[in-house]
């Protein structure tokens, strides 16, 4: 009974092995493997070279708006400048009084009283 137990044993052990990948298997599972590495490579660079033309293109489109905010600036500043100058008109010296109206003025400042 030993003996019958014991091949039993070693064919099913056999069989087993028998039953794994065959050589062809394993090389279609090892170019597989290959292969999903090379498109997850070609996807990361892909991906980086994508980021940084987005960078680039943020930067640029940031000169450009940078440019446009400072001509912008300027034109506002120098509108703002006229405007000032039109609004608060400087105005003119009044021309010196007189010697009668001085004292026509003086005369008026005394009598004005509470009366």
């Amino acid at each position: 009974m030993k003996k019958i137990l014991s091949l039993l044993a070693i064919a099913g052990t056999m069989s087993i092995v028998a039953c794994g990948p065959s050589a062809e298997e394993l090389a279609a599972e090892k170019k597989r493997i290959e292969d999903s590495i090379a498109s997850f490579e070609k996807m990361r660079d892909d991906s980086i070279a994508s980021y940084n033309k987005v960078i680039e293109d943020s930067i640029a489109a940031f000169n450009s708006n940078k440019a446009a905010a400072d001509s912008l600036a300027a034109k506002m500043a120098a509108d703002s400048l006229v405007a000032y100058a039109l609004k608060n008109k400087v105005a003119p010296k009044p021309k010196p009084k007189t010697i009668p109206e001085k004292i026509k003025e003086e005369t008026k400042k005394a009598t004005q009283g509470r009366g």
